[in-house]
């Protein structure tokens, strides 16, 4: 359904549903008030669709950097006629402007994320996406996007590891492995943790002199937070940050 197709904003009754498909996990939560309530989260579409089927709400948004065409067929099957439109990348938002010569090129998740770090701070802030993949995005004080970088998430650097090399052996369970791995497996984990750390002090340090704050996000967030000093970085965990945006991209649009 396109946005021209959409009923007048006087039409909406009850909050949205606002829905971050990525390419691992389904996020999602209502829009009330402006801002999206508590972020829940699933590992499948049909866990996610058991857990949205009592939720009130009577039209939905979707931010969609994996498949979602069968979250959308099992929304619509539930509930005929629902109305679901998919946010798209943009050139500009406000006062956000795409460093991107073909916004189309840009996954939405990092547009919405780096509209949610607006809606948080006007000051220069790399936006760090900690996912299947890891996406750091500068944006300064202006609202301008300088650019960002795309690397492989932990997981899809173990794996690549795993694929191309002999003995590196069986990495899994050990999420309690320190700053340094004393056999090989564990010399994975913290490698690609440190590799992890190592982009986020690069993105600080190459920022120079914005001084951006570092906001992060994304399901493996939390992890890197724990091997940082959030103080020294000036960083902030913001888990939702995604949704965030896609409320904003909602009510710019005019909805109550």
């Amino acid at each position: 359904m396109t946005l021209d197709a959409m009923p007048a904003p006087n039409a909406y009754h009850q909050p949205w549903l606002l829905i971050d498909q990525g390419n691992s996990r389904v996020k999602w939560a209502l829009l009330g008030d402006g801002q999206p309530g508590p972020q829940h989260a699933a590992d499948s579409p049909d866990a996610a669709l058991a857990a949205i089927e009592p939720l009130v709400f009577d039209r939905a948004a979707i931010a969609a950097s994996g498949d979602a065409s069968e979250l959308v067929r099992g929304l619509q099957a539930a509930r005929p006629g629902l109305a679901v439109v998919e946010a798209r990348t943009g050139s500009s938002f406000g006062m956000l402007t795409n460093a991107y010569s073909d916004p189309a090129r840009m996954g939405v998740d990092r547009w919405l994320a780096m509209i949610g770090a607006q809606t948080l701070t006007r000051e220069a802030c790399c936006v760090m996406d900690v996912g299947t993949a890891v996406t750091v995005d500068l944006v300064g004080a202006d609202g301008v996007h300088r650019g960002g970088w795309i690397v492989p998430g932990p997981e899809l650097m173990r794996r690549s590891l795993a694929l191309g090399t002999r003995r590196v052996g069986d990495h899994d369970g050990l999420a309690k492995v320190g700053l340094w791995g004393t056999d090989t497996p564990e010399a994975v984990v913290a490698g690609t943790r440190a590799a992890i750390r190592g982009l986020a002090f690069e993105a600080i340090r190459s920022a120079a002199p914005d001084k951006p704050r570092l906001l992060l996000t994304g399901g493996g967030a939390a992890a890197l937070a724990s091997r940082l000093d959030l103080a020294e970085f000036g960083a902030e965990l913001v888990p939702d940050l995604v949704l965030r945006g896609l409320a904003a991209w909602v009510e710019e649009r005019g909805v109550p």
